[in-house]
């Protein structure tokens, strides 16, 4: 019982627990998994978020779920997740991607060969590199043809 105590007394994040618990009655993750529709929410976002790695797809792909048409079946019905009410949620928008090419029969058995897995994980990561969202600038004012000879400068 002593050592339990001294544990509690290290972890920082004890007394946001007991706060959490003080607050609303109960742990979130017993409201979790004590409501069915949560539990299958956090799972399933879970689940979606894990296909933003092309490695995991090739996991999937080598263990043979992509062969199994019910398992096809369920990816195609996590397309739910592209309706802006769910994708607020999602952190990995590549998994949305993913998730779009992941109901073509060709990428998913390209998913098979890790060459290609190895190709896609690489322009996802050229991706975050070279593509960063650049805020937008305001254009420079071009003079027309109209005004070559002018001296007035467009503002």
């Amino acid at each position: 019982m002593e050592q339990q105590d001294r544990t509690a007394d290290l972890d920082p994040s004890a007394d946001i627990k007991q706060q959490n618990q003080q607050q609303h009655g109960e742990n979130i993750f017993e409201r979790i998994i004590n409501d069915p529709d949560r539990l299958r929410f956090h799972l399933e976002l879970e689940f979606l978020q894990c296909l933003a790695n092309p490695k995991y797809i090739h996991f999937l792909a080598q263990q043979g779920y992509f062969d199994n048409p019910a398992f096809v079946n369920y990816l195609e019905y996590l397309k739910y997740w592209q309706q802006p009410q769910y994708a607020r949620f999602v952190v990995y928008p590549h998994a949305l991607y993913f998730l779009d090419l992941l109901q073509s029969d060709i990428f998913r058995n390209m998913m098979k060969k890790e060459p290609e897995m190895n190709w896609l994980h690489e322009r996802q990561i050229n991706h975050w590199i070279y593509n960063k969202r650049k805020p937008p600038q305001r254009p420079e004012a071009q003079p027309s043809s109209s005004d070559k000879g002018s001296d007035l400068q467009q503002v």
